[in-house]
């Protein structure tokens, strides 16, 4: 499975996957500078800045710098069992994310980056980061990246949909 997610989160370029454009990489709290009041921010160090999805970003952001109580349903105070699908909190931020980018200039159109492929895309990626957490250290949210995962894995309709990818991703190259 870790193999499959790094391939369909490989680059395929905007004219296949419309939603792809550049990424940071490493987005982390620790690489971000906000304003006082909260509504501006900047990013630096690039070093790992390239084409892909957004949500690899998130993957990243949400592990390392997301407070764990903002991802669970709410009134929950932690999680509940070692597989967990997808809780209110995660689902709302999602949500508001990907419509900050259907609605920014130059982003997907709604039908070019349909809800069900942006989770799928959103769940691939944390598959990814689990993997590479899991060789280079793990940080952050684990114990939830970890839940999240295992509840993924587990999914015969994300096994299904992460087959189909791959051969659609085939018949472009």
């Amino acid at each position: 499975p870790a193999e499959a997610a790094a391939r369909v989160l490989a680059p395929r370029g905007p004219h296949v996957r419309p939603a792809e454009s550049l990424i940071h990489g490493d987005v982390k709290s620790e690489n971000l500078f906000a304003s006082a009041s909260g509504d501006r921010v900047a990013f630096y160090d690039f070093q790992y800045v390239g084409l892909g999805l957004g949500v690899c970003d998130l993957a990243k952001l949400f592990t390392c710098s997301v407070p764990m109580h903002l991802l669970l349903a709410e009134g929950s105070d932690g999680l509940d069992g070692d597989s967990v699908p997808m809780g209110e909190g995660e689902k709302a931020l999602l949500q508001r994310y990907r419509e900050k980018l259907l609605s920014s200039p130059g982003g997907a159109a709604e039908d070019a980056y349909p809800w069900d492929d942006f989770v799928r895309h959103w769940e691939t990626a944390l598959v990814d980061w689990c993997r590479f957490q899991a060789s280079w250290g793990f940080w952050g949210n684990t114990e939830w990246l970890e839940a999240r995962v295992r509840f993924i894995l587990a999914d015969d309709s994300w096994r299904r949909w992460v087959k189909q990818d791959l051969l659609e991703a085939g018949k472009h190259t």
